[in-house]
């Protein structure tokens, strides 16, 4: 039960905190719609924003799962294991920091404005 005062208290201040933002209010008060210069630039800020939180999660799960390898000693199982997780974190950090490229890419061929 105290738990759930804990979190319950937590929560409200939170949306108290929110509640006070004058931009977070703004939005809320005037009813107004967001709007976007363009697809290509909320497109580019969404990819831009994935690469930001994308490189230190990336680097901290590198980190633990070398350290994970290294303690491994002689077990094979979480030593192939553990190289199969960082070969597919390496990948998707291609395919993340390559979407700009990617997305040119595609953009290209299909006609679009470069």
């Amino acid at each position: 039960m105290k738990n759930k005062t804990k979190i319950l208290s937590a929560l409200s201040s939170v949306l108290v905190v929110a509640s006070q933002n004058k931009a977070y209010a703004a939005g809320i008060e005037s009813g107004q719609t967001i709007v976007f210069d363009s697809l290509d630039k909320l497109l580019w800020s969404i990819i831009l924003t994935i690469q930001y939180y994308t490189l230190p999660i990336m680097a901290i799960a590198l980190v633990l799962l070398g350290i994970k390898l290294l303690t491994s000693s002689d077990d094979t199982n979480t030593k192939e294991t553990v190289k199969g997780w960082m070969i597919k974190i390496l990948i998707g950090g291609v395919i993340i920091f390559g979407a700009a490229t990617i997305a040119n890419l595609i953009k290209n061929n299909v006609g679009g404005v470069a």
